[in-house]
């Protein structure tokens, strides 16, 4: 069958269409980003007004009362991304294709050693952003590799007649350097056929190096677009959304109360009777029209007397001390720092932070030996908010899963089973008693073992089980050949 080829001005307007989404996206990356990285609102805006007030302040040669400006960003939506995608995917989800055991660990293994990594990317990328990309290709090596993208690298277009939204184009930018070194934007354009390569300055075609070779077009040779969407939740919605301005009340309280014992520190004086400025004499050499000290008879410099402004405040500052006369009088103001109703609002605005992130608070009221019951009541707002990202996660996963049987030339109609483990405390006692009571009719050896807290590898386990009943069976049977005949 023939390809049809892209268009170069299909694939342009394909790129106009694609800013919009691709800027609106790039805000949404950024922000998420800056607050995994701790780089909270409050490194940009302080406590308060701190710069204006000073700002002005310092324009009329007063000193500020409050001069501290720290801005104390705290990693709060880190803890409770890191929080969210440990516990969902430490353990990677691994894949049953139908019955065929040979199959499925033929999957599992093309999946290969950067898939757990991949896959953690990707839960952080969905959860900054609100959703995240998956890019699989096939290297020169014969290889089947894939790798994680942000949001605000892809702008995908689907089949408005579809309701299932069918990828029918995807627009892929980054940057390649130039010859001067400077980064320029290229575009990706793909189609169920073919992807294009467009140089984002000149709107052109411009080769780029694919498996060692110089190409500006490839055949798309994967029967779809080679992009799934992993998205965080129906909405793709980033779960800062839900807590944001809780951390920036929290990040405010923590940096005033610092700036507070830093201006605490100051001596604030209140002067009685004492006009703002006062004027003090000094002794310059007097000279000549043309800059030069005039000397007497003696050879020694003349000096006139000048008076001059001093402010006091600075005055004070610089001298440590201060006269008044009789009518003047100095009164020391201290400030107060209200820390009983900042404790109040730190302790109610972080039990609000893990309401409303869904998260897990590390310091509940009750520790000590915590039954399972107790635990799973601990964690049931994560599992809540893990299962939304699970259900949008495993449909994108079928769909990787069955690009990998495509690859292998295998049938892809097969049912998909995932098994997903949650990386969560649980009382070790507990679990083996229960798997211990339950019948054999109930439950197989072989679950029990996959399910048993001791053992990190069900498979292996369960050869060695064998084995050794074997040779049980086997010492038996020698036991028995050797007794003398009655």
């Amino acid at each position: 069958m023939e390809v049809m080829k892209i268009e170069l001005n299909k694939a342009i307007e394909y790129i106009d269409k694609a800013q919009a989404k691709l800027s609106e996206w790039r805000s949404k990356v950024a922000l998420g980003n800056r607050y995994y990285n701790n780089e909270d609102d409050i490194k940009r805006t302080g406590a308060a007004a701190i710069d204006a007030v000073n700002g002005y302040l310092q324009g009329i040669g007063q000193n500020p009362l409050r001069s501290a400006d720290n801005r104390i960003s705290t990693n709060w939506h880190e803890i409770l991304t890191v929080q969210k995608n440990a516990y969902v995917l430490t353990y990677p989800p691994v894949f049953t294709i139908g019955k065929d055991k040979e199959l499925s660990e033929e999957v599992n293994d093309t999946l290969g050693d950067e898939y757990a990594k991949v896959l953690s990317r990707l839960g952080i990328y969905a959860t900054n952003a609100g959703t995240a990309w998956l890019e699989y290709w096939v290297d020169s090596d014969g290889v089947f590799r894939m790798a994680a993208l942000e949001a605000d690298q892809c702008a995908a277009f689907y089949n408005p007649m579809d309701i299932g939204k069918e990828t029918i184009a995807l627009v892929r930018a980054y940057n390649l350097q130039n010859a001067d070194g400077n980064d320029v934007v290229h575009y990706e354009v793909w189609d169920q056929q073919e992807v294009i390569f467009v140089n984002g300055e000149t709107m052109e075609e411009e080769p780029v190096i694919v498996g060692g070779r110089e190409v500006t077009r490839m055949p798309n040779e994967f029967g779809e677009i080679p992009f799934i969407e992993f998205a965080n939740n129906e909405r793709k919605a980033s779960d800062l959304l839900k807590y944001k301005g809780l951390v920036d009340a929290y990040d405010k309280v923590v940096s005033g109360f610092i700036n507070d014992l830093d201006d605490i520190q100051e001596i604030v004086l209140v002067l009685k009777d004492l006009t703002g400025e006062s004027e003090d004499s000094l002794w310059v050499p007097v000279r000549d029209a043309e800059g030069n000290e005039k000397l007497d008879a003696d050879g020694d410099p003349l000096l006139e007397e000048v008076k001059k402004p001093v402010n006091l405040l600075q005055q004070i500052k610089a001298q440590k001390y201060l006269t008044v006369d009789g009518t003047g009088e100095v009164d020391k103001l201290s400030l107060e720092i209200p820390t009983e109703a900042r404790d109040v609002a730190l302790t109610m605005l972080q039990k609000q932070i893990y309401v409303a992130g869904m998260g897990v608070d590390p310091n509940p009221e009750r520790t000590g030996q915590a039954t399972g019951a107790y635990v799973d009541h601990m964690y049931h707002l994560l599992e809540l908010k893990a299962g939304l990202m699970e259900t949008e996660f495993r449909s994108s996963l079928n769909r990787l899963v069955r690009a990998i049987l495509r690859y292998l030339g295998r049938d892809t109609k097969q049912k998909i089973i995932q098994s997903w483990t949650r990386n969560k405390p649980k009382d070790a006692n507990e679990t083996v008693n229960r798997l211990a009571s339950t019948p054999s009719e109930v439950m197989s050896n072989y679950t029990k073992r996959r399910l048993h807290p001791d053992i990190d590898d069900p498979d292996l386990e369960d050869t060695l089980v064998q084995q050794e009943e074997a040779q049980r069976m086997q010492n038996l049977l020698d036991q028995f050949a050797d007794e003398p005949e009655v």
